[in-house]
């Protein structure tokens, strides 16, 4: 379908049926234009091959993948995370990457299972944060050129934006309720633009031209 620029997806039983089913296997992709991919964790999910995924999109199109847990059991199900990260490996030009936790659970999502999902390329990377541990490794270990992450607790807000001053002194940041932006690398671009703009172009006059 050549109008479809969203793909929502979600990994439940009716979706499982609907790839086992033969006659809907087509020599191209259904959704071939499709740039963002959106992916649907519920209570009752399964886990699917990524690769029969590949029926319905091309990866290659693929820029952004925004996944959304809504329940705490995929916190904690290897085989899920697995084949998430194998499905996102599959994304050759994904830039952006959004992980929305929408369970009622107070327990982070598993460090392990985040990192692995993240791929070398990726730039933009939105999540929710409830522990400054994860946070830093994430930010570590990953080459990021933007990040927002969603936190409610005010002291691990500061704690972070403590780490961020201390350990990161080349990016700036930008704070709102419950969310902060940050951007990695980009502290002593925004010096050297500054110190552009201060130069005034000097126009000598005839009396201060030098001739021959």
């Amino acid at each position: 379908m050549d109008y479809v620029d969203t793909l929502c997806l979600t990994l439940n039983e009716e979706l499982v049926n609907y790839l086992k089913d033969d006659s809907k296997i087509l020599k191209k992709p259904l959704f071939h234009k499709a740039t963002k991919l959106n992916i649907d964790l519920p209570s009752d999910q399964v886990a699917i091959e990524p690769y029969n995924i590949s029926q319905l999109i091309d990866f290659s199109k693929i820029i952004e993948i925004k996944l959304k847990c809504s329940s705490s059991k995929s916190h904690h199900d290897r085989t899920v995370w697995m084949n998430l990260s194998l499905l996102i490996s599959l994304a050759s030009n994904l830039s952006s990457l959004i992980i929305l936790d929408l369970s009622d659970s107070l327990e982070t999502l598993d460090t392990e299972h985040v990192l692995s999902m993240i791929p070398p390329g990726i730039k933009n990377l939105q999540m929710s944060i409830n522990d400054l541990d994860q946070t830093q490794m994430i930010i570590q270990q990953c080459s990021l050129s933007w990040a927002k992450f969603d936190v409610y607790n005010q002291s691990l807000k500061d704690q972070l934006i403590a780490w961020l001053n201390k350990c990161t002194g080349n990016s700036t940041y930008k704070t709102e309720w419950g969310m902060i932006s940050i951007w990695f690398g980009t502290k002593q671009n925004a010096q050297l633009s500054k110190l552009r703009t201060r130069h005034k172009r000097i126009k000598l006059s005839n009396h201060n031209r030098v001739t021959s």
